[in-house]
């Protein structure tokens, strides 16, 4: 099939695992002609606004997935399953349960500290808790899951119970058939991704090719191999690297085909025309809007219930509240405190006109939900300067610098900073431009 899509890539954003930037990835799809490209990246969503950006820029439909960690508690196996988000709402789910899933695999000692971080994995009883944010998800059993792992073991009843298990849970449940031309039976051989596509026609189940591409090119190999040595803290030894050969990189449409032909052949079929058709049928289910999924080129703002409140009056009387009692939190000196009084009083109308309220009291309980788990919060960006963001506690520190950065957020919020720093003793600021955005100096 012409224009295969890859439903299993991973970029550098797979902390210690990928090699490649998404937008590299997305150029090197481009050159393939493929129609779509899918980003599922190991156990963060961290690179996908940049992927979604780059697709944008390219012209290409963008698919979002997450890699985990999974424990059959029932089965007491452990291994790696993918989720991938569905058209109409996938997104949303996804960013949902990998939060969940992230703010509850923690542990806070008494002093407040964050005393122990481990990656996020999925097990039957958090699937069962947040069932809600499962079902426009499919589940796709890559070659390390615990469903392959009892096809290996020739566990067919195992297999079959693991896949029915998800019936309920997710909106599609694929097995994932991969080959990276190694020697052996292992995953990522010819015969394991046979042995998985058999398990799927015996019993009518849904099976999709992948390449599992942690690399751009065969090159990238041995940067695959320093990664593995970090992340496991071992010596750099072929011991301790995963990949048996440099197979696992973004192949084109022509070399996806050939390797559907194999396995299929190896698993009794005489081409891979199904395994192909199936893959495009899910890759055409799990597409994208960047406009109405990301909200890309819009302005979506928190909704007011998400930080406590029920309308937009009730969100412009809980930031003015927060914020005045930061003052005197915040500012010591009555001269300082007068100032920056009248400051927020232009800052709170500026924001009440545009509507932003939800955004800057979201910001706040970010800020104080990490320094909950004893992670250090720190200034960054033009916005630190502003009084808000210091009275909401947003900011461990104070920015004493003369001339601070602020965000021109319109005509008449330069015009009166412009007046505030004048009367307030701070050099004066030029109106600047930089790559067209509207900026200060």
């Amino acid at each position: 099939m012409k224009n295969f899509i890859h439903l299993n890539v991973v970029s550098s954003y797979s902390f210690k695992y990928g090699t490649t930037p998404p937008d590299a990835l997305v150029a090197r799809s481009i050159e393939y002609e493929a129609p779509a490209l899918a980003l599922t990246d190991r156990d963060s969503l961290a690179g996908a606004i940049r992927f979604i950006q780059a697709t944008v820029r390219a012209g290409i439909a963008p698919i979002i997935g997450l890699n985990l960690g999974y424990h059959s508690e029932k089965y007491k196996s452990s291994g790696r399953v993918t989720l991938l988000a569905r058209s109409e709402g996938g997104w949303r789910s996804l960013c949902r349960l990998s939060t969940a899933l992230h703010t509850s695999d923690s542990e806070v000692s008494e002093s407040g500290l964050l005393t122990r971080i481990t990656a996020p994995h999925l097990t039957d009883h958090f699937l069962a808790r947040f069932s809600e944010y499962t079902k426009n998800l499919t589940l796709i059993h890559t070659p390390l899951s615990p469903l392959a792992q009892a096809i290996s073991a020739r566990q067919s009843e195992v297999a079959l119970a693991l896949f029915n298990n998800g019936r309920d849970l997710f909106a599609d449940q694929v097995i994932e058939c991969v080959s990276h031309l190694a020697p052996g039976n292992g995953p990522f051989t010819t015969r394991h991704a046979a042995q998985l596509l058999g398990f799927a026609r015996d019993h009518d189940l849904p099976a999709i090719l992948t390449n599992a591409v942690r690399m751009l090119n065969r090159s990238d190999a041995p940067i695959s191999d320093i990664l593995d040595s970090a992340r496991k803290l071992r010596p750099l030894d072929k011991r301790h690297v995963e990949r048996r050969n440099s197979e696992a990189f973004l192949k084109s449409s022509e070399e996806m085909a050939a390797l559907a032909d194999e396995i299929s052949r190896s698993a009794g079929e005489r081409s891979g025309r199904a395994l192909l058709k199936s893959t495009h049928e899910l890759a055409m289910r799990s597409i994208l809007s960047p406009k109405k999924d990301f909200g890309l080129g819009g302005i979506y703002l928190p909704e007011p219930e998400v930080v406590g409140a029920n309308s937009a009056e009730q969100l412009r009387s809980l930031l003015q509240e927060r914020s005045e009692a930061g003052l005197h939190w915040r500012y010591s000196s009555s001269k300082t405190l007068a100032v920056a009084r009248d400051r927020l009083a232009d800052e709170l109308t500026t924001v009440a006109t545009l509507g932003y309220e939800s955004y800057f009291l979201t910001v706040a309980d970010i800020a104080q939900m990490a320094r909950d788990r004893g992670i250090r919060v720190a200034a960054r960006g033009s916005g630190a300067g502003q009084s808000m963001y210091k009275t909401l506690e947003a900011w461990a520190q104070e920015n004493d610098a003369a001339a601070l950065f602020m965000i021109a957020l319109d005509d008449d919020r330069v015009e009166k900073t412009s007046k505030f720093y004048a009367r307030a003793g701070f050099k004066p600021m030029e109106r600047t431009f930089v790559k067209g955005a509207d900026t200060w100096r």
